[in-house]
């Protein structure tokens, strides 16, 4: 008798190997004893929280594989982080799910004793042939889990967030770190001096080290972080400065940061933002920076929205069109008696109306809230980063310093064209919670 996986996200030599839940991820096996009459394959899911599904499934007919995806009930279990305003290194539990799959044979014809594990990471990533190691921040050339690659025009009041895979994925090989312990901030002022900031505190999952055990489940949250990286959430944090470079002179670096007692950044700043390693693994080793420019005239909205990666991307809509509120109202109609004449100590009627009685009433109002908002003028790379906008299910607008959920009404977007030049977009959402009164 025997029973062995055909095809498995995880190995013994890849403890830990992540998957995207947008597709099926299948799990194949044989066992010898596919042809008795009641033959199943038994697949079982487990989590931190113990067992949670119990699958059977038949043999095929030709081979006697069995096969199954588990992303069905993993996504059933997965939604997704929204952290805006966020100013320190921040987990992602609801984006990433450890777990193993328990693999035995099950017939009323035989007593199985072999059983197969496997372990798996899933993540909420919907982006076509995607790769953990795309989003591992190792040698200074991946990026974040985001699509935005020009520089970013912000408010010195917006919120923005990055996200990346942390701490050592597969302790077997331990070029596979992360490289998320410190946050790197260099800001250009508007006459050409440039500032260097390091944070004060670390990133306190640094270095964490994933369980090799196939047969342990754990808490994979730790593993995917988000971290703070809007004007907003930098100037709520705490900086060193570790040098400064003034216009056409050389760099100065200080051997000893001192901490700094104002915000880093003001009207006018361009900003790069990066990860940085210092003091542990490979002294001075970057990842990959993002460009931001801070400008202070920007009106209108911003939004943010879940991208192909699981993370969120943001832009801001400076020139806002038009705010309309829609209402359907329900009403009853009630008889006009006779006028009322006496009076209680309240001055009530008993009963009859007064002259300010209503006959028909309202008593419900459902209110929609609707925005057309256009952006400023983009060029081509600026509108290939607002791409994943247009599909995704998940969009945040700021309005009046709150957060709320919207529902884009765009049903066709064009994003490419032989058309040379700048061009500008609109976009139309409401309100996803509805008023009522």
């Amino acid at each position: 008798m025997s029973l062995l996986y055909y095809q498995a996200p995880a190995s013994a030599s890849e403890d830990q190997w992540f998957h995207a839940t947008v597709n099926p991820t299948w799990y194949t096996a044989f066992s010898s004893n596919y042809i008795e009459s009641d033959f199943k394959y038994d697949w079982q899911i487990y989590t931190t929280s113990g067992n949670i599904s119990k699958s059977k499934s038949a043999p095929r007919i030709k081979e006697g594989l069995g096969a199954y995806s588990p992303n069905s009930v993993l996504n059933s279990l997965m939604s997704y982080d929204f952290n805006p305003t966020i100013t320190t290194y921040t987990p992602c539990p609801n984006s990433i799910l450890g777990y193993k799959i328990k693999l035995q044979e099950y017939s009323s014809a035989i007593s199985p004793t072999s059983i197969q594990i496997a372990k798996a990471t899933a993540l909420t990533v919907s982006k076509e042939g995607w790769s953990f190691l795309d989003n591992m921040l190792l040698n200074g050339t991946e990026s974040f889990m985001t699509d935005v690659l020009s520089t970013q025009k912000v408010d010195i009041t917006d919120y923005a967030t990055l996200r990346c895979l942390n701490g050592v994925i597969k302790p077997i090989n331990a070029s596979v770190t992360s490289r998320v312990n410190e946050l790197q901030l260099v800001v250009t002022h508007t006459d050409g001096n440039k500032y260097t900031y390091y944070t004060t505190v670390t990133n306190p999952y640094y270095n964490k080290q994933a369980n090799t055990d196939l047969t342990v489940v754990e808490d994979m949250s730790e593993f995917l972080i988000d971290i703070p990286a809007g004007p907003a959430n930098l100037n709520s944090m705490a900086w060193f400065i570790a040098g400064f470079q003034l216009t056409g002179q050389s760099a100065v670096s200080y051997a000893k940061p001192w901490k700094s007692t104002t915000t880093p950044l003001e009207c006018g700043h361009k900003y790069t933002l990066r990860t940085y390693t210092f003091p542990y693994g490979d002294l001075g080793a970057t990842s990959k920076a993002y460009n931001f420019e801070i400008d202070c005239c920007l009106d209108g909205i911003q939004l943010q929205w879940e991208n192909k990666y699981g993370g969120f991307d943001f832009s801001r809509f400076p020139k806002v069109s038009a705010k309309n509120v829609s209402t359907t109202k329900s009403t009853f109609r009630r008889g006009r008696d006779s006028q009322g004449q006496n009076q209680n100590s309240s001055g009530d009627f008993y009963i009859g109306h007064d002259d300010y009685d209503r006959g028909e009433t309202v008593y419900d109002i459902d209110i929609n809230e609707t925005y057309i908002a256009n952006s400023d003028w983009l060029d081509a790379q600026q509108i290939l980063d607002l791409e994943d906008l247009w599909s995704s299910k998940n969009i945040f607008a700021y309005i009046d310093s709150e957060w709320y959920p919207v529902v884009s009404l765009v049903g066709n977007q064009m994003i490419q064209s032989t058309r040379k030049g700048l061009r500008q977009y609109e976009i139309e959402f409401r309100l996803s919670n509805k008023i009522y009164r």
